[in-house]
């Protein structure tokens, strides 16, 4: 049995769920790459030597990784249900550690159903039992959630998770008397474009984020609160001294936009960004705009090939779902 834990998403890695892609991606995408959310036809051999690659990397910084096929070694024979799903090996969007709990996540598309299906039925057995399952019966995916703080979780309304999935969720959470106070709905503007919040917005340390703005033109963010009466609803435009400074009550956040020309790679995944620890996070190598602007802003880019990787709409954050970050 095994503990789990995330309060914050910045502090120290320390292990992550993983799933180095095999022979599904080949067997599934070559013909009908669109159906299974590619965008495009991968290379199979370089994206799979990439992907070794960033688990190398990863694994050289201290972080320790779990397969999803060795939690299910004990599972009579359900690797083999793996090579069906060439989605999997972006893990971030299957589960979310909150505090010591897990929101087993409601896959929007069919194709990745199975995937929670499957991984719900192996956290069964790798988890202590004084983990909390929560589930919604609408559609909420990992890559939309963000813990800034220890007390707020930050929920991205995207093409794949639902405002009724984030009211259901909170109202179950909050019933739960667990130590979260806020959860932050921000509306994302142009849905198709951006398929989670992970793709706009990235938190690099405990005060600094990457934020393409025009994610966010004329939205709101809303606020769920956990009051004496039920779940209170408090909306505010969607600008970032509101949301960092007022809700979340950081002082002296640091909000890194993007210009132009920057804006272009976030169809590569330039934000999407993983974070290791404060002002230390990976990225792709191939958006070079982005990471010059990191680093010149203080933040170390540990940069991994990804030309193939991120034909499945995918970056280093989507590969990785954290089991356990510390301080």
């Amino acid at each position: 049995m095994e503990d789990i834990r995330r309060f914050f998403d910045v502090g120290k890695l320390e292990r992550v769920l993983i799933h180095s892609p095999g022979k599904e991606i080949g067997k599934k995408l070559l013909s009908r790459h669109s159906d299974h959310l590619f965008k495009d036809v991968p290379e199979f051999e370089v994206l799979r030597q990439q992907h070794e690659v960033f688990l190398e990397k990863l694994e050289s910084e201290g972080v320790e990784t779990v397969q999803i096929r060795d939690i299910l070694s004990q599972e009579d024979n359900r690797n083999r249900s793996l090579e069906e799903l060439p989605n999997l090996m972006y893990t971030r969007d299957l589960a979310a550690v909150v505090g010591k709990d897990l929101l087993i996540c409601n896959m929007k598309e069919d194709v990745r159903k199975k995937e929670t299906e499957i991984l719900e039925k192996a956290f069964l057995d790798f988890l202590e039992p004084e983990s909390d399952f929560f589930k919604t019966g609408r559609s909420i995916e990992g890559g939309d959630i963000f813990l800034p703080s220890k007390d707020t979780i930050i929920i991205g309304n995207s093409l794949r998770t639902s405002k009724k999935a984030i009211k259901e969720f909170a109202i179950s959470f909050f019933d739960s008397k667990r130590q979260i106070e806020n959860i932050v709905v921000l509306d994302l503007h142009e849905k198709d474009r951006y398929i989670h919040l992970d793709m706009a917005f990235s938190q690099l340390d405990r005060k600094k984020f990457l934020v393409d703005e025009k994610a966010f033109k004329d939205s709101k963010i809303t606020v769920l609160e956990n009051s004496k009466n039920g779940l209170s609803v408090s909306n505010y435009r969607a600008d970032f001294e509101s949301l960092f400074g007022d809700i979340i009550g950081l002082d002296d956040y640091q909000v890194l936009g993007l210009n132009s020309e920057e804006r272009k790679e976030q169809k590569t995944c330039g934000l999407n960004l993983l974070p290791i620890e404060e002002s230390r996070v990976f990225g792709y190598r191939e958006n070079s705009l982005i990471n010059s602007k990191l680093r010149e802003n203080g933040v170390e880019v540990i940069e991994v090939p990804g030309s193939e990787l991120v034909k499945g709409n995918g970056g280093p954050r989507c590969m990785t779902m954290p089991l356990n970050i510390g301080a």
